[in-house]
């Protein structure tokens, strides 16, 4: 995508995804304080919409190679955590 339309086009679609993953997350995380399930929003919070928030900061300012390869490595590393979230959630209802 970068060859055809540029860095920018690319960095302001990409970010665009991401807070509009961060908007779903909201729509979920206000449910979650609805019923007082602090654990899942607590979950979601460390694991999932910070890691978010630093790599749209980091996209943001990135120039060079090494740091979108960083930036691939935490969106890895956000997914996982988001995958996890199924298990944690039942530990997390099964413990109450």
């Amino acid at each position: 995508m970068t060859v055809r339309f540029g860095e920018i086009a690319a960095k302001v679609i990409a970010m665009s995804l991401l807070l509009v993953l961060l908007v779903g997350l909201g729509y979920f995380m206000n449910a979650f304080l609805e019923a007082k399930a602090v654990k899942e929003f607590s979950y979601f919070l460390f694991a999932v919409v910070i890691p978010t928030v630093v790599a749209i900061v980091l996209l943001f300012l990135a120039k060079d190679k090494k740091m979108y390869h960083s930036i691939s490595l935490l969106l890895k590393l956000i997914m996982l955590l988001g995958v996890l979230s199924i298990p944690a959630f039942y530990f997390f209802n099964k413990t109450q």
